[in-house]
């Protein structure tokens, strides 16, 4: 068992030497306060984690907008879509073919 990277030989030490140095009068007195300031700054902790947690999905956010904003001029920058490239894939497929065939009858007979 540990606390805050303390063992509990460690602990029991800290405990005994505050007993000498404060007395048992005014030891729960201490104890107190301290736990106090522990759960005070418990609550911070998790409140900066809170706030820390709510920027960062905004952000998120509004990284996500500007990727799709960026996808949309993308898009309207480029006149095919993805469906106008295999559409023009297709029907460059069927005209190379008639394309190479004008071209091999244009060629002079010499040539042949």
């Amino acid at each position: 068992m540990e606390f805050m990277g303390i063992g509990p030989l460690e602990l029991l030490l800290i405990l005994v030497v505050a007993l000498i140095v404060f007395g048992p009068n005014r030891l729960p007195e201490i104890a107190a306060q301290l736990g106090k300031f522990v759960r005070k700054m418990r609550e911070v902790s998790s409140e900066l984690a809170r706030e820390m947690n709510k920027e960062l999905e905004s952000s998120k956010k509004d990284v996500a907008e500007a990727a799709g904003e960026a996808r949309e001029i993308a898009r309207s920058a480029n006149p095919f879509t993805e469906g106008d490239r295999k559409e023009d894939g297709a029907k460059a497929a069927t005209v190379e073919p008639a394309v190479a065939e004008k071209k091999a009858d244009s060629t002079p007979t010499s040539v042949r």
